[in-house]
């Protein structure tokens, strides 16, 4: 499978992934919505890809001006496919960029130095729900004071509307739903 970076620097390029079951990167039509909304804060965030499966919403973040991210996911494969896609990519240092061995809930062993900026928490549906993982962000110290928390969700699920971020957008598309939230 191949999927496209939509924006930014590396747009047109594309990141190779063998199929993985559960494997689910966030649709195209729903990342182009995504980075309208994050577009103008991302200059020199530094971020945080958990469960990030493909990458493509960090390598997309990286597009379009972020600073740095931190992919983290179970699957030591998955990390190092993406890893190998993205030192393809020229514009990138490699200390902009890290790779973590990584299954929820554990707690997170690499410093945040002050918390990052930007985390996108997108975890398998059908086995993880969003508020015990908003939880955990915050009880591990992620988030830098205004951080901003990207999540999707099954269309059923519920968002937590009082765990200590504002909704600052909303949107569904194809039965996920997607919300960018902030720090309070």
């Amino acid at each position: 499978m191949k999927i496209r970076v939509n924006s930014g620097v590396f747009r047109g390029r594309f990141l190779s992934v063998g199929d993985q079951a559960g494997l689910r990167p966030t649709k195209s039509q729903l990342r182009k919505t995504l980075f309208n909304w994050l577009r103008p804060q991302l200059a020199g965030m530094r971020g945080l890809d958990l469960f990030c499966g493909t990458g493509i919403l960090g390598v997309e973040a990286l597009s379009n001006g972020a600073a740095s991210m931190c992919f983290a996911d179970k699957s030591k494969h998955l990390l190092h496919q993406l890893e190998k896609n993205i030192m393809k990519f020229n514009g990138l240092s490699a200390s902009s960029v890290r790779f973590v061995p990584w299954c929820f809930p554990e707690p997170w062993q690499q410093d945040p130095q002050g918390g990052y900026d930007l985390i996108f928490l997108d975890p398998p549906f059908l086995h993880i729900d969003i508020e015990p993982c908003i939880n955990w962000a915050l009880a591990n110290r992620l988030c830098a004071p205004k951080a901003l928390i990207y999540v999707e969700a099954s269309k059923s699920a519920t968002l937590p509307d009082d765990c200590g971020f504002e909704l600052i957008k909303r949107g569904i598309s194809s039965g996920v739903q997607c919300a960018l939230l902030q720090k309070v």
